[in-house]
């Protein structure tokens, strides 16, 4: 089984405030079931708990950083996959 490719991929908050960043990892597509898992970075460092994209109108709000996550977040970081 190949490794996971891993995509750090920045996304400017909406409100404006400080970026932050969302990791996603992707199963190699070599893999039949492959999927891509969200990861929240607060404060530099990479939260252990996968996120998934929340429902539209409920945000997932980290409880340490205070920032808002919402589905155009999680969407862009997918599209975007640049590091």
């Amino acid at each position: 089984m190949l490794p996971p490719v891993i995509k750090l991929t920045w996304v400017e908050h909406s409100s404006g405030s400080e970026p932050m960043i969302l990791k996603y990892e992707s199963d190699s597509m070599d893999v039949e079931d492959a999927r891509g898992r969200f990861y929240h970075v607060c404060r530099g460092r990479v939260q252990e708990t996968e996120l998934a994209i929340p429902a539209p109108g409920q945000p997932y709000e980290c409880p340490v950083c205070e920032i808002d996550l919402e589905v155009e977040d999680f969407l862009l970081a997918q599209e975007r996959g640049w590091a």
